[in-house]
């Protein structure tokens, strides 16, 4: 197995991937490009999410394959990941790359993802100051969060997250139940 080639920053930032990849520590990490139900969750997630900023009168906004900046540094310590669905608060610096702290971060399971790989890189969030971070496995039809490094499994797949001092509710298994439909 070769060492990877450290890739300058702004190499990265400023070429386009098919499909998008992250840049941890100076390399180019591939991610796993999502199928049907990856992608069916992902939207419906999207739209349930930003319905929610209706119900609940709060300001934030729902992202989808968004690019965050989780930590800076030079090159061979820099990161950023690509949030499969991403919420940011009111008043969020709009730059092509995200660099505050979204409230929510939920990643979603493709067939090759494997959960502790995708722990780590939800650690990255944490560190970042990311407070509510989910891992939906749409095909066991499964809703982590993750706290310290661990992924808990959520009884009743009713999470909660919380903006402008409100708890909001994602009702999961409405949303894998849509999984199945027409």
């Amino acid at each position: 197995m070769g060492v990877a080639a450290l890739v300058p920053l702004e190499e990265y930032l400023g070429k386009s991937y098919e499909p998008d990849c992250e840049y941890v520590d100076g390399c180019i990490v591939k991610r796993n490009v999502g199928e049907y139900f990856h992608s069916l969750l992902q939207s419906l997630l999207a739209m349930h999410l930003n319905s929610l900023r209706e119900v609940y009168g709060v300001k934030f906004r729902a992202m989808v394959e968004q690019r965050v900046r989780v930590r800076g540094g030079d090159d061979s310590v820099r990161r950023y990941r690509i949030a499969d669905v991403c919420v940011l608060e009111a008043g969020h610096r709009k730059t092509p790359v995200t660099l505050d702290p979204p409230i929510l971060v939920i990643e979603i399971l493709s067939p090759d993802d494997r959960l502790e790989p995708t722990i780590r890189k939800c650690d990255d969030y944490a560190a970042m100051g990311v407070s509510t971070i989910w891992i939906a496995d749409p095909r066991a039809r499964i809703l982590y969060e993750v706290v310290n490094g661990r992924a808990v499994e959520c009884i009743g797949q009713k999470p909660t997250f919380q903006s402008a001092g409100l708890s909001m509710t994602v009702d999961f298994i409405g949303l894998f139940a849509q999984l199945d439909e027409e």
